[in-house]
């Protein structure tokens, strides 16, 4: 039985694309086993994906990378996919920590960190993150699936259970969540403009609204000022999971819920800054969607306007 270790150390949105790597490595090597070395903040995205065995987690403080790289040392594979398509030296030092018979990774020019080197960023500037990751697929005889694949996500039990029961009394209803956060200011739509989007749109349901720890003041300011809007309170992200799982749309800015979305192919609408290096390797793959843009080159939503949102939200209710 074959012991593989991927390292995965983007970021949360970067982590669900690739898990559906996991899946063809698996249908690969049906018997092996998939270890996965990534940061803290996918740690509990992972746990509690099934194909996975062992999740071990990267912390940039040095008593815990010391304990981290003594328990890698420990282990012996048969396999490392490490499928970043650029130079970085945290990838260079764990191909060079890590044991395994085989290492498939991106080599710097002039550098041999792994026996089998993957294409660069340059050669794939025109894939979808979910299409570039699965490169080390290549390597095995498998055939590039020639358009991006939505992703593949396992829920919490505990998490399902919580949302189940939160719409409960409302299972009748066409239930929307609203997702108001996002991993920086230029993809957060400011606070007016949400409240007016909730006061003018027209909805015979119920307007969930989800959002992280720190903007908890401002979603109860926009909760107060609209009284369609229900705050559901995550007590973890696998919360969030279940939440788009159970709705029957989603609106968000750009961030990693787009690609939830994605996986369980919700009708989406969502706000993006329209950077086309960006939209081309993270725009989102459900089925149907439709997405707001900012003027060209623009790296901020703020100017996408409650009407705009409005008259998208009302297209989007037509189709489903």
């Amino acid at each position: 039985m074959k012991q593989i270790l991927v390292v995965q150390l983007g970021k949360i949105g970067d982590t669900i694309l690739a898990i559906p790597l996991l899946h063809g490595i698996k249908e690969v090597f049906p018997d092996c086993e998939i270890d996965v070395l990534t940061g803290s903040y996918a740690k509990e995205l992972l746990s509690y994906q099934k194909i996975i065995r062992k999740v071990f987690v990267y912390e940039k403080k040095p008593l815990k990378i010391a304990s981290l790289l003594n328990e890698i040392r420990r282990q012996k594979y048969d396999l490392l996919i490490d499928p970043k398509d650029h130079q970085s030296s945290e990838s260079s030092v764990f191909a060079r920590i890590i044991r395994a018979d085989r290492k498939i990774g991106f080599n710097p020019p002039g550098k041999s960190y792994f026996n089998d080197s993957l294409p660069g960023d340059e050669a794939n500037k025109k894939l979808h993150y979910s299409e570039k990751v699965l490169r080390p697929l290549e390597l095995f005889g498998q055939k590039m699936p020639g358009k991006p694949v939505k992703p593949i996500l396992d829920e919490a039990p505990e998490s399902s259970e919580k949302v189940i029961a939160f719409f409960e009394e409302c299972a009748s209803e066409p239930k929307i969540l609203v997702n108001i956060s996002a991993s920086r200011m230029a993809r957060m739509w400011p606070e007016k403009n949400w409240i007016d989007f909730f006061n003018t749109a027209s909805f015979n349901g119920r307007f969930v609204m989800s959002f992280a720890p720190s903007e908890k003041e401002m979603a109860e300011r926009i909760s107060n000022a609209s009284p369609n809007v229900e705050l559901f309170r995550t007590s973890g992200f696998m919360d969030v999971v279940s939440l788009v799982k159970n709705c029957d749309m989603v609106v968000t800015p750009d961030t990693s819920i787009v690609h939830i979305a994605s996986a369980f192919d919700k009708p989406l609408i969502s706000m993006f800054c329209n950077i086309p290096k960006m939209y081309t390797k993270f725009h989102p793959l459900s089925t149907l969607q439709i997405i707001l843009k900012s003027p060209d080159g623009v790296d901020s939503i703020e100017s996408i306007t409650p009407s705009d949102l409005r008259n998208a939200f009302e297209s989007m209710l037509k189709k489903i």
